[in-house]
């Protein structure tokens, strides 16, 4: 990520970058715009890791540990069906690792279709809105998923009771 925002002044519409003295911390501007504050947030899920995903720090990572605990019967299933797709991938000439965003939407397909829009999977299952159904019921998975990966206090506007 520093290498990125680092590269930013040389794009065509101008930003300027001010790195903090906190080394997880920029300030970005775009011409006269208002200042946008960047943090960086190092982190580390114990999520166990299925063998047809990468072993890399994902949100969705955190999401899927969330939805294994809630719904244990299902880890297999998800996970039987990502291998089926890894598999098959290779049917089609497609050779590329699986994401975790699939797990995520395997996931959704099997315990509530109406969350499988791209912009309410994290919000659903996190239980950012106070009144989506079953927001009591994962609030109990969510809180130690983040504990264990160090993000209760970065994520915690995601939370229902905050």
């Amino acid at each position: 990520m520093h290498t990125t925002l680092l590269q930013l002044p040389s794009e065509p519409v101008g930003w300027s970058i001010r790195r903090e003295a906190e080394l997880d911390r920029w300030t970005l501007r775009r011409g006269q715009e208002s200042p946008i504050e960047v943090r960086g947030v190092p982190w580390r899920t114990p999520t166990p890791i299925p063998d047809s995903l990468p072993d890399c720090q994902k949100l969705e990572r955190v999401l899927c540990g969330v939805l294994s605990r809630a719904y244990p019967a299902g880890t297999q299933l998800v996970e039987g069906w990502l291998e089926e797709i890894r598999a098959s991938r290779a049917t089609f000439g497609n050779t590329r690792q699986i994401k975790w965003k699939a797990a995520v939407l395997l996931w959704a397909a099997l315990v509530d279709e109406s969350s499988t829009s791209e912009a309410g999977i994290a919000s659903r299952f996190f239980g950012q809105h106070v009144h989506c159904t079953g927001a009591d019921f994962f609030a109990s998975f969510v809180q130690p998923a983040l504990a264990s990966a160090s993000l209760v206090e970065a994520l915690d506007w995601l939370l229902c009771d905050s």
